[in-house]
């Protein structure tokens, strides 16, 4: 009878191991995909004001075009 105490009691431990041990690697995951998502924010953040930027751009080159043909049409 002892032994098999024993032996349940090993293969429990053995479990609460294991499974400390994937705990410790799930939170290893986590926190990459944490740092993952904060560089990922940064990237979008360029992205965004970059896309901005270009959006005035045409916006801008849009209005001189059309100006420029007004102009062109009306005294030219």
């Amino acid at each position: 009878m002892m032994a098999v105490i024993e032996m349940v009691e090993n293969t429990l431990d053995a479990r609460v191991a294991r499974l400390k041990s994937d705990v410790s690697s799930v939170r290893t995951d986590i926190a990459d995909i944490k740092a993952n998502l904060r560089q990922l924010r940064g990237e979008l953040a360029e992205i965004r004001a970059e896309l901005s930027e270009q959006f005035r751009r045409l916006v801008t080159l849009t209005l001189a075009t059309v100006v420029t043909v007004v102009f062109a049409v009306r005294w030219g």
